[in-house]
C-alpha cells in the first residue's frame, strides 16, 4: 500500500524536523530546569501535549489549541544545598506563573515569569576576607502568542528577557521561542518548539561571556491509547524524554516519566512520577523526580481555569 505523495512528504517534514535536533548536542544547562509539576512528572515530555498554561514555556503553539483563561502557579524547592559551604542562605527555589488569555479571532496570548534563587553566595576579596553574602537570582519574563493556522496546525512565538543579578550587579538579555504543533490524526500529535534562539547572555561590557539561556531544539510525539491515557516522546538538544498519564473519571492522575541523555548512556536516567487532582476548574499537581547527582525534587502545581465570579462561586 502505497503513501499519498501530499502525505509523504508531510511525514518526511515532520521527521526531519525530530532528526536534526540531534545535531544540536550540547547538554540542556541547569538553570533551564523546566516548570509545572504536571510535566516535570511526564519526564518534561511535554513538547507535543503543550494543552495547558504551561505551554507559555514548553511550545508557545498550545497557546492557540486552548479555548479559555487559565492560570498556574507552581513552585520547588529544588535541591537540597545546605552542604555546601560557601551557601550563606543555602535555599534553592523555583516559581512560575504563568497566565493566558484568549483573543477572538486572534489566537490567544500568554505571559509567565520564572524565577529561580539561589540562596546567597559568601563573598571574599582577594586576601580572603570575607566581605559578606551576595544574593544569586534569575528572572524570566515570557510574552507570547499562540494560533491556529488550520483546524490542524497551531504555530506559536514568543520573546523572552532575561534577567540575572548576583548582589546589586545584574544585566539582562533578549531570546527567542518559535514552536508549532500538528495533527497527525484524531490520537496523535506531532510538536516541535526552538527554544532560546539567540542565546540570551548577561555578560556587561568587556568582559567574559556568560549565557544563562542555551538554544535547544526539541521535538516529539504524543499519543493517546484511550481518552483518559496518554504517552508522550520528546527529544530536546540530546536528552530523551518520555511520559505517561493516565486519568481516572477526569478527576485523578497518575504520572510517569523518564530523561535520558543519549550520549553518556553508563548514566542513570531521571526518574519521575507524579499524580493530579481535579475538580471543575480547579487542578492541583504534583510531581516527585529522582536525580542521579543531586538531591530529589519536588514540585507543585495549582491551575485554574478563569470564568466569571458566578460560575466560581458553583464550584464549591
Amino acid at each position: 500500500m502505497s503513501i499519498p505523495i501530499k502525505k509523504s512528504r508531510r511525514f518526511c517534514i515532520l521527521w526531519t524536523i525530530l532528526l536534526t535536533s540531534l545535531l544540536h548536542v550540547r547538554a540542556i544547562p541547569a538553570l533551564d530546569m523546566g516548570v509545572g509539576a504536571r510535566s516535570a512528572a511526564m519526564g518534561n515530555s511535554f513538547v507535543a501535549v503543550a494543552d495547558d498554561v504551561n505551554c507559555t514555556y514548553w511550545n508557545p503553539a498550545g497557546l492557540g489549541t486552548l479555548e479559555g483563561k487559565e492560570i498556574t502557579l507552581m513552585y520547588s524547592p529544588l535541591y537540597a544545598m545546605s552542604e555546601m559551604f560557601y551557601l550563606d542562605n543555602p535555599g534553592m527555589s523555583q516559581q512560575f506563573v504563568s497566565y493566558a488569555h484568549p483573543i477572538t479571532r486572534y489566537g490567544t496570548a500568554g505571559i509567565s515569569i520564572t524565577r529561580y534563587n539561589f540562596g546567597d553566595i559568601l563573598w571574599t576579596s582577594a586576601d580572603a576576607t570575607i566581605r559578606g553574602p551576595l544574593s544569586v537570582s534569575q528572572t524570566i519574563l515570557t510574552l507570547c502568542h499562540g494560533v491556529r493556522l488550520t483546524p490542524g496546525v497551531a504555530f506559536g512565538a514568543g520573546v523572552k528577557r532575561a534577567s540575572f543579578k548576583l548582589g546589586e550587579v545584574g544585566n539582562s538579555s533578549w531570546t527567542l521561542d518559535i514552536g508549532g504543533l500538528i495533527n497527525l490524526g484524531d490520537k496523535s500529535t506531532f510538536g516541535f518548539c526552538f527554544r532560546n534562539v539567540n542565546e540570551a547572555s548577561t555578560a556587561a561590557t568587556g568582559t567574559e561571556e556568560n549565557t544563562i539561556l542555551t538554544s535547544t531544539a526539541s521535538a516529539g510525539l504524543a499519543y493517546r491509547l484511550s481518552p483518559g491515557v496518554r504517552v508522550a516522546l520528546g527529544l530536546n538538544n540530546r536528552i530523551v524524554n518520555f511520559g505517561f498519564e493516565y486519568w481516572e473519571a477526569n478527576a485523578l492522575a497518575i504520572r510517569f516519566g523518564l530523561q535520558e541523555d543519549l550520549f553518556n548512556p553508563k548514566e542513570m536516567p531521571i526518574l519521575s512520577s507524579g499524580i493530579g487532582i481535579r475538580y471543575n476548574l480547579w487542578q492541583l499537581d504534583y510531581a516527585y523526580i529522582y536525580h542521579r547527582e543531586l538531591s530529589d525534587v519536588h514540585y507543585v502545581s495549582f491551575t485554574m481555569e478563569i470564568k466569571p465570579i458566578r460560575e466560581i462561586i458553583q464550584t464549591f
